[in-house]
């Protein structure tokens, strides 16, 4: 190549890497930006096809993030997390922490599993050069660019792919600090909100049951002081068991909740449990069938955690069921089973896989007159995973739901 020639490519290079360093300081959502990086370098390396992965180290993966003509078995392949070890030059780099490059894939025997070969025989590749995405301390992943021939890396090669991808990674990083702060500003929105709505009603009976006390003529009515301040018990229960619940998270997120098992009969523990909402069940008008197991039901968890969950179950149960709510435990082999039917509202299909998530309101429920804050099914979930158990269920529209709650037995 003429020198001129070769002035003029690291001309074209240079703007085009400068361009690319200008994203790092615009906002713009995470799919336009690989589209724009995935486009120049496309044309800066001459390549048959590229990939962009991201990289989940705790349990060895690759997602991936972008790809410019893969073959529909690759695609096929990554449309879910795929494990490091299937792409050995992408975990080669990501590892090592630089460039890597093969000149001739039949020539390196890392690519000696039959998945890896396949998927490489599907996109014809003979060649190889795969970069981390590093940003700052962080590796996010990695970019890999595929050619159809045998391909040699010159220095310049590695020093582009190297500069290019750290801008990569930069704009990656700044995308994602940026949505954890939308998000952020969501939840806090969405915490006010809520805390709002939880909080508007108590305290509207609140300052209603003390207006009454001082009301001399209502509250000199034999009976009519044990009344009110009956109603203001039930009242600051109530708003306790809100802030209760905002602690809990607190606590769960930051990982402070151990548990104090102990071993107890859990046909005892549910038996307790519905005495405890005698008085919430009959105020609902509610009928609950209740089928113990027949032996004993001994589990080794926190009785305070589980209780509390089982009392979030049952009480949803209560609250959302038309009429008849069906409580069993049942053993199913290692396993104790308990499966809380209820002819309710039910689960909107769409929204079944966020029920469990914080802050999450069934859009059914959301304006119920007992909604609540979003937080009982997190707080429920995480106690029972945190006692070694599993919460599921199983839900449709105005017909009903039934949750299930299982325990290893002893």
């Amino acid at each position: 190549m003429a020198t001129h020639e070769r002035d003029s490519s690291l001309a074209e290079k240079m703007i085009a890497l400068g361009d690319l360093s200008a994203l790092t300081s615009i906002e713009m959502p995470q799919k336009q930006i690989l589209a724009i990086f995935a486009s120049k370098l496309h044309s800066l390396f001459g390549a048959d096809a590229l990939a962009i992965w991201s990289v989940n180290m705790q349990d060895h993966t690759l997602s991936l993030l972008y790809g410019h003509d893969l073959s529909r078995e690759m695609n096929e392949c990554c449309l879910q997390p795929v494990p490091l070890d299937l792409l050995p030059d992408v975990k080669l780099s990501i590892e090592g922490g630089t460039v890597w490059t093969t000149e001739d894939v039949s020539d390196a025997p890392v690519f000696g599993s039959p998945e890896t070969q396949r998927l490489m025989s599907s996109m014809q590749v003979r060649s190889v050069i795969a970069v981390p995405l590093r940003a700052l301390t962080r590796v996010l992943g990695a970019m890999c660019i595929y050619y159809k021939q045998p391909h040699e890396f010159a220095t310049d090669d590695r020093a582009l792919a190297i500069a290019v991808n750290n801008s990569l990674a930069l704009s990656l990083n700044n995308v994602e600090a940026y949505e954890r702060l939308v998000v952020s500003e969501q939840v806090k929105s969405e915490v006010v909100d809520i805390v709002a709505h939880q909080f508007r009603t108590p305290i509207a009976t609140l300052l209603g049951n003390v207006e009454l006390l001082q009301d001399k003529k209502i509250s000199s009515q034999p009976g009519a002081q044990e009344q009110i301040v009956e109603e203001l018990h039930k009242v600051g229960i109530k708003l306790r068991g809100f802030v209760d619940n905002f602690l809990n998270v607190k606590a769960i997120d930051e990982g402070h909740l151990e548990p104090q098992p102990k071993d107890l009969d859990l046909n005892e523990m549910i038996q307790t449990t519905l005495t405890d909402l005698e008085t919430f069940r009959q105020q609902h008008e509610k009928t609950i069938s209740w089928k113990p197991l027949g032996e004993a039901a001994m589990i080794h968890v926190d009785p305070t955690l589980i209780g509390e969950a089982l009392m979030n179950v049952f009480n949803n149960a209560i609250k959302y069921a038309k009429k008849d709510i069906a409580i069993s435990l049942t053993k199913d082999g290692k396993e104790l089973v308990i499966a809380v039917k209820d002819d309710g509202l039910g689960i909107p299909a769409a929204e079944q896989s966020m029920i469990f998530q914080k802050l999450f309101r069934a859009s059914n429920v959301a304006h119920h007159p007992e909604a609540s804050s979003g937080l009982g099914l997190y707080i429920c979930k995480k106690y029972i995973e945190l006692n070694h158990g599993r919460i599921w269920f199983v839900s449709k529209e105005n017909e009903g739901s039934t949750f299930y709650v299982a325990f290893p037995a002893i």
